[in-house]
């Protein structure tokens, strides 16, 4: 993709407010939308999206962190998440995200998010155009690559398994 574009991954459903995203695109200069994941594009959305815009489905790990490294931004509108993994991919990968402040989010971004606090078009617009001061984007991205850290499978995995040696009270060997 030789122009500057904006991710979105993941599924389309309602909660993840998908037609936030295609509008707020609209009103960011010189940006495409990249879409990852979600199925195919049904027809409604289609018509939605309007301009030029790339659509991916079924891409290795190693082409999506290279779609996270060479974005703009993660745009990430969504409601509620149970976790937020495209946050975490985005932060891991030195793209800024801009998202929600909302659900699991804030824990997953931290202060390396720009979140918004009411989903509409002009905050995301707002928190997206921060990232044009390449010095202020410069520390979203250092600061998401930090915050990255402090989740991983064996930290997933040590902490749960401290959770049940607590709630049984036993030692496990």
């Amino acid at each position: 993709i030789d122009k500057r574009y904006v991710l979105y991954v993941g599924d389309r459903s309602d909660y993840k407010n998908f037609d936030i995203a295609v509008k707020t695109i609209r009103h960011i200069h010189n940006c495409i939308m990249v879409i990852v994941g979600g199925g195919a594009l049904r027809a409604d959305e289609k018509e939605l999206l309007q301009e030029e815009c790339f659509h991916y489905q079924g891409i290795s790990t190693k082409d999506l962190n290279i779609l996270y490294n060479n974005a703009f931004c993660l745009l990430y509108p969504s409601s509620y998440e149970g976790f937020g993994i495209p946050v975490l991919e985005a932060m891991r990968a030195g793209c800024p995200v801009v998202s929600t402040n909302l659900s699991s989010i804030p824990e997953v971004a931290g202060d390396a998010g720009l979140l918004v606090n009411n989903i509409k078009v002009e905050e995301f617009v707002k928190e997206i155009e921060k990232l044009e001061d390449n010095e202020f984007r410069d520390k979203i991205i250092a600061k998401g690559l930090e915050q990255s850290k402090k989740f991983s499978w064996d930290r997933c995995f040590e902490e749960t398994f401290e959770f049940y040696k607590e709630v049984v009270g036993k030692k496990f060997s």
